[in-house]
């Protein structure tokens, strides 16, 4: 094939077959014998294979090598040499020559008709893995299996390559054309290599704009005119038949449908359906961070499209809106050519393709010794403390002829195998090896060798008599593995006490540009290599100290508290739009004291290149291991959005990717598309209101002004609830720091209910701001915040919650300095940054050159902008609220242009709720169906969070749970189940309903009991036991009397159909007694 050609070595690979000198194990059958063998297995699984859940657990693939049909009924999977049982298969046959794919993933499922899942995943690390016959012998076992690395998967295969060859037809920086179509009329023509393209726009490849260093064909003239652009890139090729496989790489922003000959190869972020119109536009924003870097599509089913001579490589680039900032479309279309030997008997190792049901390609032939148990994250060395490093080795296929350690120090020396600062490690009993023969391998780093502060690396290497090398870490991946184990060399120098996180870059220009670069990170004690890291951030991304993100390899998750999941990657935010230096984590902080899931968020010292960078803001990025952390489900849908809510807007997906973007259209139509009464009951339906007015009360409390239009995710549980809610992000303008065209301002905002020059409507700092009427400075408002505060009932809610949260963090006007919440947070971190703030004034500021707006000095010192906050943020925002905005001053209310958000006073502290009514025994016999109901009989809404249910079940209420005056809460084991309730209260009837409790009611009578947050008794309901088998549905009902408000709007009519409760008199529910039931009074 004509093209740039690279013929690749396959990377070493250390292989388990080596003894395991620990312990003896049970009998094992030779594999080339056994009828059942594990043929392959996936330790890392990025994206080789889906459940049927839509995640990518670990797999195991089984393969019956006999000529007999196999019961699987009484073998068993173990990653566990003490306990071979630990997950058994169900009665499964596996024919002949078949396979069976087993994911490791936990869900533990035996489902024989089903997809079976174990009940433990894998180790990318190493461990054992075996497959057990019904004897309790190992019919195939993997003892201590080397590392594993991302969708690369290892096992079993009678052939065995020595090298692949790749052959690039369509390099970067190749020769294109580019057209911007008026119209549809060049139809597919322009897709097929006989097309003349001659009047195009010429360049190379990639195409787009704003882009720096990845566009050789410039089309920023199609910004505000078009989101679609042709583009033809013409390639020869001698030889189809080379091409086993075929694999197009993608640089792309926002979306593209890619044609090989005419044929439809490969698309992301594109339209539904085979023709894709002229003037389409990319369904999702994809994130500067992805879009430089190389997205993989295997297309090898298209590999027979290929023909001798000329072809065309046809891209239909796509952007996702008219205002769009940039564009690219960089391909690079690899076909590569796998040369196999044969070998006697079964080859283990890597495999070149993960083939899931499906028979192996051939492993790899060339196999050096096993290196494990290498000195990973030692205690940080003193300047005048030597490293010392071990490791072990073991024999694969040939005997072990010697280990070297190679290490540098910083960037000084950096090739793969490296032939200077390298030492041959012994096993001898000499210098720092402690015991001569015990398999343990050493050698020494000198002190002499690094400074203070300096980073120090290193890798081990071993040899084989056949001159088969391996190397630790194995390094497979030049963007996604480590290169090197590491460390930092203490330096007292550092005195802080702010947490200290390094980073390493020996291409500082690159990290600073959105493609970025790779780095290493050092913090609490733990090394990570090989990182990516490149610039974040809009408006502020041109400012000298820069917004960073660092994106972990997938095994290599970063710890940044000892108690919290690893994450995949993090945002290193700057303060020099923030000369307090503090409302970034403050924010983040107001959103989790509210009860809002959310980032963490904290600050740090931080040190590059072992030079002092400055206080930078850590914050965790969204993603799963957030979710799992703030209690909600991992597996939920998460989008990070980019409009206000309307029709046609963008949204990012973050998970759930499989299943596009449905479930978030139903949701926008379901709250956009309705008014009136179904509307109402669509918010109801549909939205997590507890955890949604914790995010808006906290978004007024801290100021949060920069949010409608963007700076905000969307959780769905999906797989619970299907109720939707807010998560927190991007929060440099807070605490009266606010968008006036520019970050860089030191206007503070804390009252201004109207901004003279704007029109009435824009009230940035309004308890109502977000909503179409108290839109932002920047005319921005959100269709689903301004639905929530136009129902009535939800702003009662969120009115009680607002004040609950002013009582309990902003304090009231007149409350002493030491029993005010914020100002003392405050000054707990103020404490903690000065030092490090000093240094960072002296070297990005010193003086600070923006700023000096309304009255206040331009360089300001830390402790002049904290008093800002305190005196013309806080407590002025304190004013407006607890008195300007408050239910008694309505009449006096002083803003004109502006109205009252009538904030209700405090609530008593002995306010009562009622236990009203239970259903133990739903007619449909699905217990999950069973409910709870409170009401609250008072003439106040009053907020309920971290009250208790006790007695049969057991119950906490969210944060944000309020039940407004003369309305109720159901509360439910599963409100999925609930909301689907064939008869009775379900879903479409307005309900205010919350889950999941645990246990489920007695039919045999019992005694719930619901306690204040204190924990002192507020009411009781003793259940009647059920002595009528016929009654379709049992419960109990409490008897009153009370005067119930309108459930919504005054129009609606009658509340009965859509309050949140009202007694029911089926047969062998209501107890007798000699009061009314509930009812409605004038």
């Amino acid at each position: 094939m004509a093209g740039l050609t690279r013929t690749l070595l396959v990377f070493m690979v250390s292989v388990a077959l080596w003894p395991n000198p620990a312990s003896a194990q049970p009998p094992q059958h030779d594999p080339t014998d056994a009828a059942l063998v594990i043929s392959e297995f996936v330790a890392s699984n990025n994206r080789s294979l889906r459940d049927s859940d839509g995640d990518y657990p670990d797999w195991i693939e089984i393969q019956n090598t006999s000529a007999d049909m196999v019961d699987l009924d009484g073998w068993s999977l173990t990653d566990n040499m003490d306990n071979l049982r630990k997950w058994e298969f169900p009665a499964v046959e596996l024919a002949p020559g078949r396979f069976l794919v087993v994911f490791a993933s936990g869900k533990d499922r035996r489902e024989p008709q089903a997809e079976l899942h174990t009940n433990f995943a894998l180790a990318a690390g190493g461990e054992s893995l075996a497959l057990v016959a019904p004897d309790g012998t190992l019919a195939h076992a993997y003892i201590d299996y080397p590392p594993q690395f991302a969708d690369i998967s290892y096992g079993l295969s009678v052939g065995s390559v020595s090298g692949q060859t790749e052959t690039v037809l369509v390099p970067q920086e190749a020769q294109a054309r580019a057209w911007v179509p008026a119209d549809g009329s060049l139809g597919t023509e322009w897709m097929l290599a006989s097309f003349d393209d001659s009047e195009w726009l010429t360049g190379t490849t990639g195409v787009g704009y704003d882009y720096p260093g990845y566009v050789g064909l410039d089309v920023s003239f199609t910004r505000g005119v078009a989101t679609t652009v042709y583009i033809r890139i013409p390639f020869h090729v001698a030889d189809p038949a080379q091409a086993d496989r075929l694999i197009l790489y993608m640089r792309y922003e926002d979306g593209f449908v890619a044609y090989l000959n005419g044929s439809e190869v490969a698309r992301a972020n594109a339209p539904d359906g085979p023709d894709v119109p002229w003037n389409a536009s990319a369904t999702a924003i994809r994130e500067d961070s992805d879009a430089v870097d190389f997205e993989e599509f295997d297309i090898s089913a298209f590999k027979n499209r290929l023909v001798a001579g000329d072809n065309l490589l046809a891209i239909h680039g796509l952007n996702a809106d008219l205002v769009s900032s940039d564009l690219l479309a960089l391909p690079e279309l690899t076909a590569i050519h796998i040369e196999r030997i044969d070998l006697e008997g079964v080859a283990e190792g890597y495999l070149l393709q993960p083939t899931p049901g499906a028979a192996n390609q051939a492993a790899m032939a060339q196999i050096g010794p096993a290196i494990r148990d290498v000195t990973e994250n030692p205690p940080a060395p003193a300047d005048d403390e030597d490293l010392v490093i071990t490791a072990r080795v073991y024999q694969t296929q040939a005997p072990v002829l010697g280990m070297q350690l190679a290490w540098v120090v910083g960037f000084d020396s950096d090739s793969r195998f490296m032939t200077s600062d390298t030492v041959t490690m012994v096993d001898d009993g000499t210098g720092d090896d402690a015991v001569a023969g015990d398999g343990l391998y050493t050698a020494t780093i000198p002190s002499q060798s690094y400074e203070p502060g300096d980073m120090v690396r290193w890798c081990v290497s071993a040899v084989d008599t056949r001159g088969q090398l391996s190397r630790a870490p194995l390094y497979p991946h030049p963007t996604d593995s480590p290169k090197y184990y590491g460390t930092v060399v203490q330096d007292p120098q550092i005195n802080t006490a702010l947490p200290v996180l390094y980073w390493f870059v020996e291409n500082v220009s690159a990290s600073e540009t959105r493609s970025g670069a790779r780095c290493s990170v050092y913090y609490l004690g733990q090394f990570y290599d090989n990182v990516g890291i490149h610039i974040r951030g809009g408006s502020t991304s041109g400012a000298p100290k820069k917004h960073f993100k660092f994106q972990f390899n997938h095994g290599a998750k970063f710890e940044y508290r000892q108690d919290a999941p690893r994450v995949n990657e993090f945002n290193l935010n700057s303060t020099y739009s923030d000369k307090a230096y503090l409302r970034q984590n403050l924010a983040f902080e107001s959103y989790d004291w509210c009860g809002c899931p959310g980032s963490e968020s904290f600050p740090v010292c931080a040190q590059r290149n072992g030079q002092f960078y400055g206080v930078q803001i850590f914050i965790k990025e969204p993603e799963e291991e957030l979710l799992e952390r703030e209690g909600l489900d991992p597996d939920g849908a998460l989008y990070k959005m980019y409009d206000t809510f309307n029709a046609s807007g963008s949204a990012e997906k973050k998970t759930r990717r499989w299943e596009g973007q449905q479930d978030l259209s139903n949701f926008r139509r379901a709250i956009n598309n309705a008014s009136g009464a179904a509307r109402h009951n669509n918010i109801f339906d549909y939205v997590n209101l507890p955890l949604t007015l914790n995010y808006l009360v906290a978004t007024v409390l801290c100021h949060q002004n920069d949010h409608p239009h963007k700076n905000h995710y969307l959780y769905c549980d999906s797989n619970g609830s299907g109720q939707w809610c807010f998560l927190p992000w991007d929060h440099d303008l807070t605490w009266g720091s606010n968008w006036t065209g520019s970050s860089y301002h030191d206007y503070i905002y804390a009252d201004d209910d109207q901004v003279p020059g704007k029109p009435s409507d824009v009230k940035p700092s309004h308890p109502f701001v977000g909503k179409e009427d108290c839109k932002e400075w920047n005319f921005h408002w959100n269709r689903l915040i301004d639905a929530l505060l136009n129902d009535t009932i939800v702003r009662e809610m969120y009115l009680r919650r607002l004040r609950t949260i002013m009582d309990e963090f902003l304090k009231p006007p007149g409350t002493p300095y030491d029993e005010l919440f914020i100002e003392n947070r405050i000054d707990a971190l103020v404490a903690a940054m000065t030092s490090d703030v000093a240094r960072d004034y002296a070297k990005w500021a010193n003086p600070w050159t923006w700023g000096g707006e309304g009255g206040y000095s331009r360089n300001q010192s830390f402790a002049y902008a904290i008093n800002v906050i305190k005196d013309d943020y806080l407590a002025v925002r304190r004013t407006h609220l607890f008195v300007t905005h408050n239910v008694d001053r309505v009449a006096s209310y002083p803003i004109a242009g502006s109205y009252s958000a009538a904030i209700p006073n405090a609530q008593p502290d002995n306010a009562t709720i009622l236990v009203a009514e239970c259903e133990f025994n739903p007619a449909s016999g699905n217990q999950d169906e069973e409910y709870i109901v409170l009401v609250n009989p008072n003439s106040y809404a009053v907020d309920i969070s971290g009250w208790q249910l006790e007695g049969g079940i057991e119950h906490t209420f969210l944060p944000g749970t309020v039940i407004v005056s003369g309305g109720a809460i159901y509360v439910s084991p599963n409100v999925r189940a609930f909301l689907n309730r064939p008869t009775g209260p379900s879903r479409g009837k307005g309900l205010f309903v919350q889950g999941n409790y645990r246990g489920h009611l007695s039919s045999r009578g019992e005694t719930i009991n619901l306690l204040d947050r204190y924990g002192r008794m507020v009411d009781t309901l003793t259940t009647a036991q059920s002595s009528n088998s016929s009654a379709t549905t049992t419960g109990s009902t409490r008897p009153m009397t009370l005067s119930i408000k309108d459930a919504t709007n005054p129009e609606l009519g009658s509340w009965s159909a859509l309050v949140a409760w009202h007694p029911r008199a089926e047969a062998g529910q209501v107890r007798a007694n000699n009061h009314s039931p509930l009812r409605k009074t004038d």
